[in-house]
């Protein structure tokens, strides 16, 4: 029995030391399998991002398939056409007199585009149909001198400045407005104080109105032996002699083949007289007190209807019923009674003016006749001057 156990005791022994040694094992590769198994994932999921950073770093250029670049011309691209569109549109509003969008506009996109040559021209172009001649071509001068534009655009505009105005003094003084002549030259005067030409024509015209204080305020801007100033001294005496003898004569009128009789309309206190204007028959309020001839809107729109009248500008006048600003036009023909004037410049009288006539005769036009009014008969003796 004894050999028996001491066999049994070695067997338990040995199988002991088998399971623990088999124990042993199993807890080492436990310990070290899950570490290695997360060093592995690691760097599997590393260079799984390593891989996908250039994609994510390029996904917003693949999807949206330009440059940053070129996204910044398309706007540019989009803003210019965009502008490009809206001026357009502001043209359209100034050639059909709606002048306070043009107006409007031109502010809210001065903040953006104050440089824009085409915005410049733009708002030079509204000022010349909104405001007097004088202050338009004043601002006219004022861009060319700041040289902002292209040099196509500069020289076009120098060239129509130039135009507008010898065109405005040319048709002012053959039409003998020399009240008006004056207001349009005096602003161009102060921008050119030495220009001769000037001086000369802003003091004839208040030699023609009998303002002969200015006159020679006027020519001292000159040398004292200037010949232009002394001709034009001895051609307003010479003026002044025959005016009063023709003063004379208009208190007379002894000679009737010399002259002509147009019937007048009762009007009130006042007369209205049938003038013509390039075939358009007009009744005028016949008003010695007033300096330029006027017609109503009415009046300007049938004669644009067959004729198409040069504008000259717009011009602040004085009237019976106050100072008004209108825009002057060029009539080719007039015709009162057998005689008939060439060029003559009429205002375009505001909406604003009351009256069932058709406008004003004004001394620009009786000044070229020797005339009487004839009350008893309602009649306009006219006689032609010299």
């Amino acid at each position: 029995m004894s050999r028996y156990a001491h066999l049994v005791t070695v067997a338990l022994l040995c199988s002991v030391a088998l399971n623990g040694y088999l124990l042993l094992q199993d807890n080492e590769s436990a310990s070290t399998s899950p570490a290695d198994s997360d060093s592995e994932h690691s760097q599997s999921t590393s260079s799984d991002v390593q891989r996908q950073l250039p994609t994510q770093q390029a996904t917003p250029t693949v999807h949206s398939g330009v440059s940053p670049n070129t996204e910044s011309q398309r706007n540019s691209a989009f803003t210019s056409e965009t502008f490009n569109e809206s001026m357009t549109q502001a043209r359209a509003w100034l050639a059909a007199g709606e002048y306070g969008k043009v107006e409007a506009f031109i502010q809210r996109m001065s903040r953006q585009h104050y440089n824009d040559p085409d915005l410049l021209l733009l708002e030079a172009d509204w000022l010349l149909a909104t405001q007097p001649l004088s202050l338009a071509l004043t601002h006219f001068y004022g861009l060319l001198d700041d040289d902002v534009l292209p040099a196509d655009q500069q020289e076009a505009l120098a060239t129509r400045t130039e135009s507008l105005r010898d065109e405005a003094i040319r048709a002012l003084y053959e039409g003998r407005e020399w009240d008006i002549l004056a207001q349009f030259i005096e602003p161009l005067f102060q921008l050119f104080p030495t220009d001769r030409s000037l001086i000369l024509l802003l003091a004839e015209s208040y030699a023609q109105q009998e303002k002969y204080i200015l006159m020679e305020d006027t020519l001292a801007s000159l040398p004292p032996d200037h010949p232009g100033a002394e001709k034009l001294r001895k051609r307003m005496q010479t003026a002044q002699t025959e005016s009063n003898i023709e003063d004379n004569f208009d208190n007379s009128l002894p000679d009737k083949t010399l002259t002509s009789r147009v019937s007048l309309e009762k009007y009130g206190e006042h007369y209205l007289v049938d003038v013509n204007m390039q075939g358009t028959d007009t009744k005028l309020l016949l008003d010695t007190g007033a300096s330029s001839t006027a017609i109503n809107r009415d009046v300007y729109r049938r004669l644009q209807r067959f004729n198409r009248l040069q504008m000259l500008g717009l011009f602040d006048v004085n009237t019976a019923g106050g100072p008004i600003r209108a825009p002057l036009v060029r009539v080719e023909s007039l015709t009162l009674g057998p005689y008939t004037l060439k060029d003559v410049g009429v205002l375009v009288l505001p909406r604003t003016f009351s009256g069932n006539n058709d406008g004003l005769l004004g001394m620009n036009v009786l000044k070229q006749f020797r005339f009487q009014l004839d009350q008893d008969k309602a009649e306009l003796v006219l006689a032609a001057r010299n």
